[in-house]
Parts: C-alpha cells; sequence; structure tokens
C-alpha cells in the first residue's frame, strides 16, 4: 500500500529543493546581467567623443617634474586641464574599486579597456605618487591605490598573455622607466 502522506512530503521536499535552485539561478543570472549594464553604462560614458579627446590630450601632455606638471597642468593657473585629468583618474579609479569589491570581472576590463588603463598608469604613476605625498595639503596617501590596484593586475595579464605593455608610455620621472631603460 502507498503511503500519501510520505510521498506528498516527499513531493514538497523536491518542490522546495527545485524551486531553491531554480531562484539560486535566476539570481546569478540577474547579477551577471547587473554587472554587464553597469560596466557598459562606465564603459559608454568615458568611450564617448569626450572621454577619448581628453584621454588623448593627457597621452600628449610633457613634462619634466612634478613641479613642471603643477605648473602647466595644476588646478591653481589650469582649472580644466586638472579637471580633465580628474575625470579620468576618478573613472579609473572607480573601475578599480568595482574590480577589487568583485562586483566587475578583471578580465572584461582588461579585454574592453586594458590597453586604456595601462597606458594612463604608465603616463601618470608618478604624478599620482607625488600628489600622495603632498599630505595633509594634497589627496592623501591613499590616492589612486584602486586606479594603482588595477593597473597592476592589467599589467599581470597582459604579460601572461604576451600582450604590448606601451613601455614607450612610461614617463621619464616614473619609477618603471629606470626599469625599461637602464
Amino acid at each position: 500500500m502507498v503511503d500519501y502522506q510520505a510521498l506528498s512530503i516527499v513531493f514538497a521536499g523536491l518542490s522546495i529543493a527545485v524551486s531553491i535552485v531554480y531562484y539560486a539561478s535566476v539570481l546569478r543570472n540577474q547579477n551577471k546581467v547587473r554587472q554587464t549594464q553597469m560596466f557598459m553604462q562606465l564603459h559608454e560614458a568615458k568611450y564617448d567623443r569626450e572621454g577619448l579627446d581628453a584621454f588623448f590630450k593627457m597621452q600628449f601632455r610633457e613634462w619634466k617634474d612634478f613641479d613642471d606638471y603643477m605648473e602647466k597642468y595644476g588646478p591653481r593657473d589650469h582649472p580644466e586641464e586638472s579637471a580633465m585629468y580628474e575625470s579620468q583618474i576618478s573613472y579609473l579609479e572607480g573601475l578599480g574599486i568595482l574590480v577589487q569589491e568583485g562586483m566587475v570581472d578583471i578580465n572584461i576590463v582588461n579585454k574592453i579597456a586594458g590597453r586604456r588603463i595601462l597606458q594612463h598608469w604608465q603616463k601618470f604613476e608618478q604624478v599620482i605618487k607625488d600628489l600622495r605625498m603632498m599630505a595633509p595639503l594634497g589627496p592623501g596617501h591613499d590616492y589612486c591605490e584602486s586606479f594603482e590596484f588595477l593597473a597592476n593586475e592589467i599589467l599581470k595579464i597582459r604579460k601572461r598573455e604576451g600582450l604590448p605593455l606601451y613601455e614607450d608610455r612610461i614617463h621619464p620621472t616614473s619609477q618603471q622607466y629606470q626599469k625599461y631603460n637602464p
């Protein structure tokens, strides 16, 4: 004789288990969709004409040392140039935070923006490190740490995959420059 009560308990248990698996799958997919949407919004915001214009203008900046940089591009005498720098750096810092927090996958970031991230870091590494040293008047010792983390992770990936490292973009004042140009 069939025990209908036991069968109904087993059926209810299986239904709950299937529901949990389905719900977890839906949540996982929604999370991926949200990550993709968030990253694409960030990507589109900096790869529009204005973002690309700022990137190229910054890549062609030239300076001899930190004092020269501040004289040519600092906020006191050149607020528009400084705002362009802060806009680009803030975007990259934010992207680094998202990667550190696991909200965006580093491999996706590398495929979409790795070259740009690495070129910016190589160009402005020493400026960023000199700004850190300006504390308490400057931005502080933690200035752009997430951007630095992001650039270092991108560098590891690009080395591992044999992709260009853009050593020619490293500014002569950078600590990296000595490594590549002894």
